[in-house]
């Protein structure tokens, strides 16, 4: 099969607006534009994936299209004009702003930072004075000075705990005297990492204030980062019905004695652990690092040296476990961790450090222009009558009165006047007092209420602006339609239609068969003892003698387990001895390297039967959804037309869209006056962006490609 080099030839060599006007195909009369198409369908490539085969271009194109005519059906049916659709999309769009609200250099040096201080963990105790975000100034006057009183009591008193348990308001004291033990970067508040990671060990902090209130803390110790280990364990639970935890007790020290024996553990943990879901892996639980676990069980994690150890047994409040390590490793490269380190530093608070930067480089790109002058008329307007009379803007101000700043995009200036900034400071008029300087409070209002605006505008802006963004936000427009429209027309339809799932079941009934299976009784022992246990099970003895018999000495001598064994998910060599043997026929199955035995006692063999519906139910209404899903597109491509640029597709596949797309000319007819550059592209872009300047419109040659000089976001 033909495969070539796939170049995003659009992306480089077109403006975004451009592109967007290039049709890909029609469906419904809705246009897919070349863009559009080729940046969903280069998101769903691997990422170095950097070869096409034309096939599955089709075959996508395909997909898109019947994606598509689900959209139309559903814009056709008004889905897209209801509040709810408008307002889930408006939700989504907001999250995916944050991202450009930020500025990316500042950001960059919060990741650095986190980055060193997950390097190291640092012990802290802390004394909170509970403090409300929204009290009053002097209220939280009150609560500062009582954060300095515990701060130079602190400084002269060495049992901080006992200051915790008396001044402290954090709810956890009684249980840990205000000792946080160990912790990282981005595990705290910012405020607080910044108090605990710039204080010195043994020293007390200035108070630090969070939404919390003011904290006073403690640096107890500061160690290298233990970085993460990745271990199995073996749990005995314990029974919570039980007065204590004998048995369980005893059988982990039974299954710890087995390992001194030189037993395989693994094996054990499959055998005994009752953490069911890391037994079936050996007992293998995920990486973690601190302050995931609890304390006892992360000390003996971290406290094992050589791959291979394990541990005496522990307790925890889960149980009782044996924990064996797998692998250590220190702190990731940051080139690793990059990405998910970013997403967490801009969750965080400290992103407020890189949102003040944002509002600086937007004044500069919006040609941010102010005329403080006209904030001499506010200070004038907040007099006695504002706080006495319910005033509104037109009362204070003719019209809309003088401007106060402009932001200027795409050549259009928008003006903020006066009276904008009146209906503000009405909307905070609760929050001052006559008897407070009103001037002060005036140019912090102002500040707020600027930096408000400026961040609204680029928002407003962004699809303009940033060519990704808008494409994603498309992407959530007809994701959003295709949800609610399929939920209607098959997900919630084919759940409620009882009798027409009752009816497919019915129909299709030999695609829920139950396989060939056989019906055992597993007994699991070891090489001592099977004889006699062989024995006891030809004469008949019931389950409960036999372990009463047997593990007397050890609850460790057998276990009985019944059993179905499936072709599809049994040892293959073990079903096909099975299956040719008769009912009641007992197979030893003999481990000769771990001296385990597993006997195994055929009760029935059971032939291809239907399965219960109820018991399937999930897997018959998946199914029936496909099928509702595959009935409805067919009513969809008989209802709408379907066109597909053929000539463009062709161009695409082969290689050559650039030469296709210069030939239509359909950049404007400006091809003949467009310079040409030579030398590196890197070089050919610099110049170019010097002599004719920068932005969407502006076009230069190299080597055959139109680019323009936009720069990149």
């Amino acid at each position: 099969m033909k495969k070539i080099l796939f170049l995003l030839i659009t992306i480089l060599s077109f403006n975004s607006l451009i592109a967007q006007e290039i049709t890909f195909a029609t469906v419904g009369g809705d246009n897919i534009y070349l863009e559009d198409f080729l940046s969903i369908y280069n998101k769903n490539k691997e990422p170095d994936d950097t070869i096409i085969d034309p096939v599955e271009l089709e075959e996508y194109l395909d997909l898109y299209v019947k994606f598509k005519l689900k959209v139309v059906e559903a814009k056709s049916l008004g889905m897209d004009t209801l509040p709810s659709f408008k307002r889930e999309l408006e939700g989504y769009r907001r999250q995916l702003a944050k991202s450009y609200l930020n500025d990316n250099e500042v950001t960059n040096q919060l990741l650095q930072e986190a980055y060193s201080r997950l390097k190291e963990e640092v012990n802290v105790s802390h004394i909170l004075v509970k403090v409300d975000p929204n009290s009053s100034p002097s209220d939280t006057l009150v609560a500062f000075n009582k954060a300095k009183m515990i701060q130079n009591e602190a400084n002269n008193n060495n049992d901080f705990g006992q200051l915790a348990r008396k001044y402290s308001d954090d709810p956890s004291v009684d249980k840990n005297d205000g000792e946080l033990g160990y912790f990282t970067a981005l595990y705290m508040l910012y405020p607080f990492e910044n108090a605990a990671y710039n204080t010195n060990v043994g020293s007390v902090s200035n108070p630090v204030r969070t939404r919390y209130g003011y904290h006073v803390l403690k640096v107890n110790d500061r160690r290298e980062s233990r970085g993460e280990v990745k271990v199995s364990h073996i749990m005995i639970g314990i029974n919570p019905k039980l007065s204590n935890d004998s048995i369980a007790e005893k059988k982990i020290n039974e299954i710890y004695g087995l390992l001194l024996n030189g037993e395989d553990f693994n094996s054990l943990a499959k055998k005994y652990s009752d953490d069911k879901k890391s037994a079936s892996k050996g007992g293998e639980l995920d990486w973690f690092g601190s302050n995931k676990m609890y304390e006892s069980f992360e000390t003996a994690s971290f406290g094992l040296n050589e791959t291979g150890d394990f541990s005496n047994p522990i307790k925890t409040p889960a149980g009782w476990h044996i924990i064996k390590l797998i692998d250590k490793k220190g702190l990731p490269s940051f080139e690793e961790i990059e990405s998910s380190l970013k997403s967490r530093v801009e969750k965080d608070s400290r992103s407020q450090k890189s949102r003040d930067s944002l509002i600086r480089k937007l004044k500069e790109d919006y040609f941010f222009t102010e005329k403080k002058s006209s904030l001499k008329l506010i200070y004038s307007l907040i007099n006695e009558d504002f706080f006495n009379n319910d005033s509104k803007s037109n009362e204070l101000i003719n019209g809309n009165g003088r401007v106060l700043f402009s932001l200027t995009f795409n050549d259009i200036i928008n003006k903020y006047y006066q009276k904008d900034f009146i209906d503000f400071l009405i909307s905070f008029k609760k929050n001052f007092r006559a008897q407070e300087n009103t001037e002060i409070i005036i140019n912090e209002l102002y500040k707020t209420f600027t930096e408000q605006k400026i961040l609204s505008f680029e928002d407003q802006n962004l699809e303009s602006k940033y060519n990704e963004f808008r494409l994603l936000i498309n992407e959530y427009h007809d994701g959003i339609l295709l949800f609610e429209l399929m939920d209607q027309k098959v997900w919630s339809k084919a759940a409620k239609d009882t009798s027409g799932l009752l009816s497919f079941y019915d129909e299709n009934i030999d695609n829920y068969l139950f396989p060939n299976r056989i019906i055992t009784k597993n007994y699991y022992c070891n090489s001592n003892n099977y004889k006699k246990i062989q024995k006891s099970i030809l004469k008949g003895l019931s389950n409960e003698k036999m372990l009463s018999k047997f593990n007397k000495n050890s609850l460790l001598n057998l276990t009985i387990k019944d059993s179905i064994i499936y072709y599809e998910d049994t040892d293959e060599a073990l079903y096909n001895r099975l299956i040719n043997l008769d009912k009641g026929f007992i197979y030893t199955n003999i481990n000769e390297e771990d001296t385990n035995v597993e006997i195994i006692k055929i009760i029935d063999f059971l032939s291809p039967s239907p399965k219960k519906f109820k018991d399937i139910k999930g897997i018959v209404i998946s199914d029936y959804q496909k099928y509702l899903g595959d009935e409805w597109l067919k009513i969809l491509q008989e209802k709408y037309d379907v066109s597909i640029n053929n000539d463009l597709l062709n161009a695409l596949i082969n290689n050559n869209l650039n030469s296709y797309l210069i030939e239509l000319s359909l950049i404007d007819n400006k091809l003949e006056k467009i310079p040409v550059y030579t030398g590196s592209f890197e070089s050919a872009f610099i110049k170019a962006s010097k002599e004719l300047g920068i932005g969407k419109s502006i076009y230069f040659e190299w080597y055959g490609n139109i680019y323009t000089t936009e720069l990149a976001p």
